[in-house]
């Protein structure tokens, strides 16, 4: 973008009473801004916000205006502000050339070059519910505002442009060579963080990321290398040059080491085992973007990635093709990014697992392709009895992460695509994957099992995954006393990748709970904005079973078209189907059987708002937060409606006898329809069914003072 005036990105504001277009994401990523006035990309409602990879130059506002603003005002998660370039920014009167807002508190601001002209090249203001920042491996002259923390910045010496007069704004590779090369996060530190790195930079598929043993700061990447690099020169099991040799080299050599594939021929090359790749037992991260011909993808739904290293069995069914032993030492990190797991159909073997995790920690797991169809001309990768099994003493594991480059597809699984057991492993963060798609994310790939099965591990992220084509059993199935404390935002159950369901991708039931399990966020507390998608489920959306324990929070989410066998409701506790409401809510179970609320009226406001009444029967002197939902239908009958958009959330306490009842004013756009509302017990997080379906009618004054 060039010689504009402004340069604006904004979604709706959404109140607590509004209806609202449904903006889950706001990405700006590999783009030029050059010679402009000023630029403000801004979220209210939005819940993923991403800034990165940019480079951001030569801006010149007209009057006090902030050349660049970025403002994330949702506030449920943590913005993505990173790997910019900001350089010759010029001020006229305003106080810094960037400023950049987050209502989510302790938000990193990492691996940016600020430079400017202006009085400050960085404001971190704290006004308007703004949290402080935490700035990171960053660049920059001066600063004002206020941030939580800033560590590892560098901020005594310019960046060192290749030639910024000429409007070069690459990292300067001869000496005096620029102070942002090498100059960021190892892979291990971002993971550690929850950050992600990203496959590329801004120069695209003919640049890549990480050169070296850490990232550079700023959008582009030299290519100074100042890492220990082992590369694969051949397909072959074993010998030199083989993908095997290179494993043994980086066991054998001290410190974390780095693979790469330069194999002769075209893609994809495929990589035939005859038995398990050696155990790891020292860092190292294998690169199959690294192999010529291959590019990470750039695409928000769908992919347009290329995958030219392909691993499969040679003739049987091996345990697994790479394994983090429970012995190996706690600091051993695997990074895995580009390859393709092939298994059984069209190919001669299988993989019972194709990754397992039993120890170390940290490990990064995206951008591959799991069976199923592959990215690109890859084609067809055939079966597996399962994709990823993370276990043992493994901690903080990322599979997936927050950008279109890394996310993995998971499709044709004899069983579950990912595996989570025992207690003493935890922290792992699941983000932006494909199950029972393909890499297109418009075809199904049909998983026979759980898209993800969670037993025992506690302390979960399943976040902005899409779960399609689980016939069988639960897209996201989480049982045991021990698994605990799951964050489950931004998830699609049911649809493709676009949001949209049909007979083929649907799920035997969208989220699973069991055996004790509960204490989980299934959307937020004090989110605005619909956070999970869940339809399109033969049973129910989310069945919290009898024998599950309390504490699962529902709310507010997209729930509706679930119970397509005819049984299941949206919100299921204990038996599929109603449960019903008992006195003083003592029954117990799964979310301790909280009772739902009544809708009991309906009526037109005046100002176009809409009058109703809600009932709440439950456990005395309790705080509750009702939601309210309006569907176009209600398809399973009294109990059987849909929470699909969501038009007020009222907190209230219920009295000596466990009594609640009150009225509100709600939105009235979209109405007339079918409202239910949902409990939530304050105390305990226990959200109960969806209560009876209350049928809006449209209403005319026939005389002007009413009905008398």
């Amino acid at each position: 973008f060039r010689n504009f005036y402004g340069f604006a990105v904004s979604d709706t504001k959404c109140g607590p009473y509004d209806i609202c277009p449904d903006t889950t994401t706001i990405r700006v990523r590999y783009n030029e801004f050059r010679n402009g006035r000023h630029m403000f990309v801004q979220a209210f409602d939005a819940l993923n916000y991403s800034f990165s990879n940019n480079l951001v130059a030569g801006l010149t506002p007209l009057g006090n205006i902030t050349p660049v603003g970025l403002d994330y005002d949702a506030g449920e998660s943590k913005p993505t502000i990173a790997h910019n370039t900001f350089a010759a920014l010029a001020c006229d009167g305003a106080a810094a050339a960037v400023e950049i807002r987050s209502r989510a508190a302790n938000a990193y601001v990492h691996h940016n070059i600020f430079e400017s002209s202006c009085g400050a090249d960085l404001d971190t203001p704290t006004d308007y519910g703004a949290q402080p920042l935490i700035l990171r491996n960053n660049v920059y002259g001066s600063r004002i505002g206020s941030v939580g923390s800033a560590q590892d910045n560098i901020t005594t010496q310019s960046p060192g442009f290749a030639n910024a007069g000429g409007g070069d704004f690459h990292l300067r590779e001869t000496a005096p060579a620029s102070v942002a090369i090498n100059a960021g996060m190892t892979p291990s530190q971002a993971t550690l963080l929850g950050l992600s790195l990203p496959s590329q930079d801004l120069d695209g598929p003919a640049g890549t990321r990480v050169i070296g043993s850490r990232v550079d700061i700023g959008a582009y990447e030299a290519a100074v290398n100042d890492a220990s690099i082992l590369t694969v020169t051949n397909a072959n099991d074993s010998g030199a040059g083989s993908l095997r040799a290179a494993l043994l080299s980086a066991n054998a050599a001290p410190g974390a080491q780095r693979i790469e594939f330069d194999i002769p021929g075209a893609c994809p090359r495929l990589i035939s085992l005859d038995s398990p790749l050696p155990d790891i037992t020292d860092s190292v991260e294998i690169d199959g973007y690294s192999q010529p011909g291959a590019q990470a993808n750039t695409q928000s739904i769908g992919t347009d990635a290329e995958l030219c290293i392909v691993v499969l069995s040679d003739s049987t069914t091996l345990a697994q093709a790479l394994q983090v032993p429970e012995a190996a030492p706690a600091s051993t990190r695997l990074a895995v990014q580009g390859i393709g797991f092939a298994g059984a159909t069209g190919f001669n073997g299988n993989f019972t697992v194709a990754i397992r995790l039993r120890g170390g920690r940290d490990h990064l797991i995206h951008a591959n392709a799991f069976a199923g169809t592959g990215p690109g001309s890859i084609g067809s990768l055939g079966f597996l009895n399962f994709g990823l099994q993370i276990r043992g003493t493994a901690q903080n594991a990322t599979v997936g992460g927050p950008e279109p480059e890394h996310r993995n597809s998971f499709g044709a699984m004899l069983s579950s695509a990912i595996v989570l057991n025992d207690a003493t492993s935890s922290g792992h963060t699941l983000q932006n994957n494909y199950f029972g798609l393909s890499a297109s994310g418009v075809l199904a790939s049909p998983i026979e099992l759980n898209g993800i099965f969670a037993s025992a591990s506690p302390d979960i992220e399943v976040l902005d995954n899409v779960f399609a084509a689980i016939p069988n059993a639960a897209a996201l199935s989480i049982t045991g006393a021990t698994a605990t404390g799951y964050v489950i935002r931004g998830n699609k159950f049911g649809t493709a990748a676009n949001g949209i369901p049909a007979a083929h991708f649907r799920n035997q039931t969208g989220i699973q709970i069991a055996s004790g399990s509960g204490d989980h966020e299934i959307g937020s507390l004090l989110g605005l904005a619909q956070s999970n998608l869940i339809t399109n489920s033969a049973g129910a959306g989310v069945w919290i079973l009898g024998s599950a324990g309390g504490g699962t929070l529902v709310r507010p989410n997209r729930i509706y078209g679930n119970g397509v066998d005819g049984i299941g409701l949206g919100i299921d506790l204990g038996s599929l189907g109603p449960l019903a409401n008992d006195a003083n809510d003592g029954d117990g179970g799964g979310n301790a059987g909280q009772n739902w609320p009544t809708i009991t009226a309906s009526v037109p406001n005046a100002d176009g708002t809409r009058q109703v009444s809600v009932a709440l029967e439950s456990t005395e002197e309790t705080s509750f937060r009702i939601d309210v939902y309006r569907s176009p239908d209600c398809p399973g009958g009294d109990r059987g409606g849909n929470m699909l958009n969501r038009i007020g959330t009222i907190t209230t306490t219920t009295g000596l006898f466990g009594d609640a009842a009150f009225d509100v004013a709600l939105s009235g756009a979209g109405s007339p329809g079918f409202l239910v509302a949902t409990a939530t017990n304050l105390a305990t997080g226990d959200t109960s069914e969806p209560g009876p379906c209350f049928e809006e009618t449209l209403q005319t004054e026939l005389l002007v003072d009413g009905f008398e």
